[in-house]
């Protein structure tokens, strides 16, 4: 494929341009210079932060404010706890509790009018018998039509297969696609987790190999429909965090998630 064709196509696939809220963005930056300090230290930090004093909260206002500070403490106060659950096995649903399905209720609570999720063995109104692990819907609108579709490849530590993976993603493929073709949208989103971890070798009485760094992502997407071809696209992908690195990492992402929360609140806006 010629340059100019490639880059005609990254322009239609590239999320519209989002602007962040001010006193989000206030404390993001912020978070990412504390968080070369101490896991405790970015508690105490986003604990401290007040809005300028001529403002009051307001949900919508703040929406993006609001999702950074529950986000960020509710993955903090994992990392603080005694046996931090991201860092141990657990079963899919389990490890979805604390990383997947708190993350999106999260994202969209400002905007639970517009789009709510359901969880665990869902099914929508164009996939038929298809179980979804979540689903958005609009909960205002009369068809039960997933807005964005969610799977999660295993739990942590357990069944992560790549087979499992590619099965979930083409499901996920298949369904999104179903949503362009229904609303006539040229868009459609979905959400899938997946991770692996990896191992290094730890000297007690005698070597032995441990999982070392737990790398569990969820990936942020959009397929599109330009020129008569679906064209998937990576918007953000994170991996939840549990050291001051990732954390630093995982800020750096959250603009991106904002970004296609956007564009999913506009497909919800122009479906209904």
């Amino acid at each position: 494929m010629e340059k100019d064709s490639l880059e005609a196509i990254k322009a239609d696939t590239t999320l519209d341009t989002y602007t962040i809220q001010e006193t989000a963005a206030d404390l993001l930056n912020s978070l990412i210079t504390e968080g070369t300090k101490s896991i405790l230290s970015l508690r105490k930090h986003i604990k401290g932060f007040k809005l300028p004093t001529n403002q009051e909260y307001d949900p919508v206002k703040h929406a993006d404010l609001t999702f950074i500070e529950n986000v960020v403490i509710h993955f903090i106060d994992l990392a603080l706890s005694p046996r931090n659950p991201l860092l141990f096995k657990s079963l899919e649903r389990t490890a979805a509790i604390h990383t997947s399905i708190f993350l999106l209720n999260s994202l969209f609570l400002s905007y639970n009018d517009k789009l709510s999720f359901s969880w665990i063995e869902v099914e929508t109104l164009l996939t038929n018998k298809t179980k979804w692990d979540g689903v958005g819907f609009c909960p205002t609108a009369d068809k039960k039509i997933g807005m964005v579709l969610v799977e999660m490849a295993g739990g942590i530590l357990w069944n992560k297969g790549k087979k499992k993976a590619e099965c979930d993603y083409k499901k996920l493929e298949e369904g999104v696609i179903s949503f362009i073709e229904y609303t006539g949208s040229n868009i459609g989103h979905l959400v899938r987790y997946h991770g692996k971890f990896l191992f290094s070798l730890l000297i007690l009485e005698n070597i032995q190999l441990i999982p070392l760094i737990i790398d569990v992502k969820l990936y942020f997407e959009i397929i599109k429909l330009v020129d008569n071809s679906y064209i998937r696209t990576n918007c953000s992908t994170i991996v939840f965090p549990t050291t001051p690195t990732t954390f630093i990492d995982f800020f750096e992402e959250i603009p991106k998630i904002l970004q296609w929360r956007k564009s999913l609140l506009n497909s919800v806006n122009y479906i209904s």
